[in-house]
């Protein structure tokens, strides 16, 4: 595993899962 400069386990710039689609009308 790469260790950040995170402490903790705070969600970093770069997420797991890519961001789900926003809702549209």
């Amino acid at each position: 595993m790469v260790r950040t400069k995170n402490p903790g386990r705070r969600p970093t710039g770069h997420s797991r899962r890519p961001p789900s689609p926003p809702p549209v009308p």
